[in-house]
């Protein structure tokens, strides 16, 4: 019975931890960011009291191992809790509840906890980057803390470039290719493709199933050869003013 019950532990334990986490809120400058690297973690792991209070939530989501959604501000460099929520149906929690008076100021708690690295897309979701395993948004946020000050945010836009270009035979339509720093993007009014890319080739999916291996043959500031294998042509795709 007990290897049993031991086996079933290590199981959910798994299973726990295997499941995607969902992100902390970040706000910077009006904008909304997804953050995982999770501040109050480290606060929760030194503060028994803290963490006997989220014990009390009755709430538990395998999608939140650390059993609460963390708010966060950066204002005057500084790094900022400012809300709580409980993950099973995303209510809200009284900081208050949660921290003494001496730690809140104007509705706002002072991570100085925390020391460590942000580094987040934000904006516009452009896919999945097969090659670094990530999902790639329109703009990247970056962030040193230390102690909950902040210093050397660097906000970048991944956009290069963007071309639009006809398919060949109007197989595909119109597409957009749309070129960031580090992926390439297809759409058109009615699909969304899927790729990957691997070296100079893109694989373009549709429905998980692959619908054109393209190369790229030559790059320059206004336009780009590329030569579509399956369809068996190559073409000229002017950059997109």
């Amino acid at each position: 019975m007990k290897i049993f019950i031991s086996i079933l532990i290590l199981l959910l334990c798994k299973s726990l931890y295997a499941t995607e986490q969902v992100a902390d809120i970040l706000y910077y400058k009006n904008q909304k960011i997804h953050i995982y690297s999770y501040p109050l973690e480290s606060r929760v792991k030194n503060d028994s009291t803290l963490n006997a209070k989220l014990d009390k939530l009755g709430c538990f989501s395998t999608a939140c191992w650390r059993r609460v959604i963390g708010i966060y501000e950066i204002k005057n460099d500084s790094l900022f809790l400012i809300g709580l929520k409980e993950p099973c149906e995303r209510k809200p929690l009284r900081l208050d509840h949660y921290f003494g008076n001496s730690e809140i100021s104007n509705g706002r708690v002072f991570v100085d906890w925390f020391s460590g690295h942000i580094n987040e897309g934000y904006g516009k979701y452009l896919g999945f980057s097969a090659s670094n395993l990530n999902y790639i948004y329109e703009n990247k946020i970056e962030v040193d803390i230390n102690e909950g000050k902040t210093s050397n945010i660097r906000v970048t836009n991944q956009v290069k470039s963007k071309i639009l270009g006809a398919w060949g035979n109007n197989q595909l339509g119109n597409a957009i290719i749309e070129f960031y720093s580090d992926s390439i993007y297809f759409s058109d009014s009615n699909l969304t493709y899927k790729y990957t890319i691997s070296s100079d080739t893109i694989k373009v999916f549709l429905n998980d199933t692959i619908i054109e291996r393209i190369q790229i043959l030559e790059i320059s500031d206004d336009w780009l050869q590329l030569n579509y294998l399956k369809l068996g042509i190559t073409e000229k795709v002017s950059k997109r003013n």
